[in-house]
């Protein structure tokens, strides 16, 4: 009998294939249409920050800025290249002179300008002349790279961002630069000053040195100083919430005088909650006004730490430029992530901008009033042409995000040429190795031995039972970027290594290190989790002239457990001890130890035990069920193998078994004709224990 059918409620007929017809010849418009429409949509439109294009992209770009068509033709193809092999050529890996390449071609390197008022009439022609004079810009640039051989550093290409910074300029009568206190040469622009004075002569510029509390009393007056001579009106700021800016006290210079002081923390503690905006509109108004006095304008690179200081500045810098006006704006412009939205929420005390550890959050400017006097215009970030600097530096300067960082050795590498050995030491809590004899005993260490070193510290491993080096390089470039490891640079006629003195002057606290840490390490050297490109022709010399050279060590709090579990398993898994299996395919499984092999074995070079367990254990049985039923419910599934002492959880419980030594033992696992006998043997044991009675707990199954 054939299974019923449903019945079809629907219209049949001829009206019924009809409206199915026009159905499936929509369905088949929309899927044409789709396309065309994606296609016509304004890629400039797009606010994604695009800093680094491939040859074929850059070509695109350059054809549709130029509004050109061309056709692609398919031909035969070939491997160009099929090195995949990452290699560090730590020659390259030195920090270039800025001031050097500035001297020599700092008139070439420009930003690109809006086109004159007089070059276009509509909105169309405005449209082609943009296109055509960035694409232009875009051709000098890499004129400049091609003829001078000068390395540039990645750069925004996306021209909608441009002009969200020429709107900002037109719109601001103060311009403030928001650099990065680590590295201000880098993140501050001089042809953008230029650009704004080109704009109106009558426009002001200033730059805002933020993060400054990373730095120290040293580093910030070598900076005062170098802004001082130079001329350039800059200010020493931080963005930090004003509990913890409050530290910075000793860091700044002695401004005002005790009564201001007293003054300034009273106003600070009514101005942390509240809105600035609110406070110009309340009985505070009169507080705020003696702030304004209080800073002192005569300084020519003073130290602000206080929103109610920030704003009055900026007010007085902003109407010296414009006298008469009623409101200024301020415009807030700089690279990506140094700080300008978190800047505007520190003036606000509160959160009227987005912000994010990833650069490039802001997408469009936005304006936001301050009070009756002073706006604000917030600019996305642009990552502005400059000299000299790799994509390393660009990562360590935190220009560049980390997380989008595929070559991580080299980053590593250049920060381990600047920053101490100890100071590395003493921050991860490790020691690295030592160099070898035939190397320079003062050399700094490689990327693999930091990152290997610092892996292992922090659990970090593959699959593959190897410390994951990527991982630990995210940790380490991104305490770079949270300040947590420094990475300042020093101001012009200053050596680096001198400002490097001072930089890694105090060291961090340092844990103790746990006792037979050297002892412990030595057995996973073992396990070849720390060999480099020529450790294993070292370890050949080193055998062969009886020399023992340093090997890694790492201590730690992390590492504390796991490097006295390996120190003393020796002494707890001797033969009888009943242990849990960790990991493999009998995980879960109790087992004991027949014997333990405290320094490996042949084909194991770690650190392992030779255990026989049960895979599969009894049955319940019950007093009603007859005698056969019950001896095959009885049956035991054992199981030997060879595990390591990391995979393996000792117990206070022992369990008094004796095999056949001659039969069950490690070379019984290579024949399968012998394991199969060594299997019988164990399982004939383990069933004949389990009859007696005793030791049920050890046949009972683990409730998960």
């Amino acid at each position: 009998m054939t299974k019923r059918r449903i019945k079809n409620q629907g219209p049949t007929g001829f009206n019924r294939s009809l409206g199915s017809s026009l159905v499936n010849q929509g369905k088949v418009k929309r899927v044409y249409v789709q396309p065309n429409i994606a296609k016509a949509a304004d890629p400039e439109k797009v606010l994604d920050s695009v800093t680094q294009e491939s040859n074929l992209e850059e070509f695109l770009t350059n054809a549709e800025l130029a509004d050109r068509d061309f056709a692609a033709e398919k031909g035969d193809f070939r491997i160009i290249s099929t090195s995949n092999a990452t290699v560090v050529n730590t020659d390259d890996l030195v920090s270039k002179s800025f001031d050097e390449l500035c001297s020599k071609y700092g008139e070439l390197l420009k930003i690109p300008r809006r086109p004159p008022r007089d070059t276009y009439e509509t909105a169309e022609d405005l449209n082609k002349v943009e296109n055509q004079m960035f694409l232009d810009w875009r051709r000098n640039v890499s004129l400049l790279q091609e003829s001078h051989g000068v390395v540039m550093t990645p750069f925004e290409r996306n021209l909608e961002l441009w002009r969200q910074l020429w709107r900002v300029i037109e719109r601001s009568d103060l311009i403030v630069q928001i650099v990065d206190a680590r590295n201000p040469l880098l993140f501050r622009s001089a042809d953008l000053e230029a650009y704004v004075k080109e704009v109106d002569p009558s426009k002001g510029n200033m730059i805002l040195v933020n993060k400054s509390d990373l730095l120290s009393p040293e580093h910030i007056e070598k900076w005062r100083e170098y802004f001082r001579v130079n001329e350039i009106p800059a200010v020493f700021w931080s963005a930090k919430p004003e509990e913890s800016s409050a530290e910075l006290a000793p860091v700044q210079e002695e401004q005002l005088s005790e009564d201001d002081e007293e003054d300034e923390s009273d106003s600070g503690d009514e101005a942390g909650p509240s809105n600035p905006v609110n406070e110009a509109e309340t009985d505070d108004e009169q507080s705020l006004e003696n702030a304004v006095s209080e800073v002192k304008i005569d300084d020519d690179v003073p130290f602000i730490h206080s929103a109610a200081e920030l704003i009055s500045y900026f007010k007085s810098k902003a109407f010296s430029c414009k006298p008469g006006a009623e409101q200024v704006v301020i415009g807030m412009v700089g690279y990506p992530n140094v700080g300008k939205s978190s800047t505007i929420n520190r003036i606000y005390g509160s959160k009227k901008t987005s912000v994010s550890s990833t650069p490039g959050k802001t997408k469009h400017f936005q304006t936001l009033v301050v009070d009756d006097e002073l706006m604000l215009c917030d600019c996305p970030g642009l990552v502005m042409p400059s000299f000299g600097f790799s994509t390393s530096e660009m990562v360590l300067n935190c220009v560049l995000p980390v997380d989008r960082t595929s070559d991580y050795f080299s980053p590593v590498q250049l920060l381990a040429n600047r920053v101490p050995r100890r100071y590395f030491e003493a921050l991860y809590s490790i020691l690295l190795p030592k160099p070898a004899d035939h190397e320079d005993a003062n050399r700094p260490p490689t990327s693999h031995e930091l990152l290997t070193t610092v892996a292992f510290m922090k659990g970090f491993m593959s699959s593959a039972g190897i410390p994951d080096c990527s991982r630990a390089a995210r940790v380490i470039l991104k305490d770079v970027v949270n300040g947590k490891l420094r990475w300042i640079a020093a101001p012009s006629g200053i050596s680096q290594e001198e400002f490097d003195r001072i930089t890694f002057k105090a060291l961090p606290e340092r844990k103790q290190q746990p006792a037979n840490a050297t002892v412990a390490l030595q057995q996973l050297e073992k396990r070849h989790l720390f060999l480099g490109d020529d450790s294993r022709g070292q370890q050949v010399d080193n055998a062969f002239f009886k020399d023992k050279t340093g090997t890694a060590h790492v201590v730690g709090p992390l590492t504390t457990y796991c490097i006295w579990l390996r120190v003393n398993m020796g002494k707890i898994l001797k033969a009888g001890r009943v242990v849990l299996v960790l990991g493999g395919r009998f995980a879960g499984r109790k087992a004991v130890v027949i014997k333990a092999y405290d320094e490996g074995a042949a084909g194991h070079p770690y650190g392992c035990a030779l255990v026989a367990g049960i895979n599969k254990y009894p049955l319940s049985v019950s007093k009603k069920m007859g005698k056969k039923k019950i001896q095959k419910r009885s049956h035991v599934k054992p199981f030997l193998k060879v595990v390591n002492y990391s995979h393996l959880l000792p117990t206070r419980l022992s369990l008094d078994v004796e095999f056949d030594k001659t039969s069950v033992n490690k070379d019984a696992l290579k024949e399968p004709k012998n394991k199969k006998n060594a299997t019988k043997v164990i399982k004939k044991e383990f069933e004949t224990r389990y009859k007696s009675g005793k030791n049920k707990w050890f046949f009972t199954k683990l409730r998960f």
